[in-house]
């Protein structure tokens, strides 16, 4: 009995210490967030959702980059919240041009940071930006 036992101890699996999974950046959010928008766009039966980025207005889709709406600067130098698109392809090129953007523009990447970021995240992107406090009051001269 001690010798199957041991045989069985010998075949025993030997456990394997796993890599940790990396954690998704914002970046990655933001992307699968884009899939999951072109995938909801591709099921034409589909009612439509308050979790969806574009709607149908008329002939043509309204759509919004983010949870909350990204604005872009536009022309005129006010954001633009919404893009216009006249089908299907064009809507989803917008998903695309948004993914090439977070990669080319740092402003728009820190907006989509102040979306999907996490805390650790977040916090070094505002001790990027934050400037040196000032020291003291100046005092008041007495006229």
């Amino acid at each position: 009995m001690v010798d199957a036992l041991e045989k069985l101890l010998a075949m025993a699996v030997k456990p394997t210490a796993r890599t940790p999974k990396p954690k998704p950046t914002f970046s990655d959010k933001f992307k699968s967030a884009i899939e999951r928008q072109h995938e909801n766009l591709m099921k034409a039966d589909r009612p439509p959702s308050k979790t969806d980025w574009f709607q149908r207005v008329g002939d043509v889709y309204h759509v919004r980059l983010g949870r909350k709406k990204i604005g872009l600067p536009g022309p005129d130098g006010k954001d633009k919240f919404y893009f216009e698109a006249a089908n299907v392809e064009q809507v989803n090129q917008i998903f695309l041009l948004a993914a090439q953007l977070l990669e080319e523009n740092e402003d728009f990447r820190n907006k989509v940071l102040e979306q999907y970021g996490s805390e650790d995240e977040m916090a070094a992107l505002s001790a990027q930006t934050e400037k040196p406090k000032r020291r003291g009051r100046k005092p008041k001269s007495e006229a």
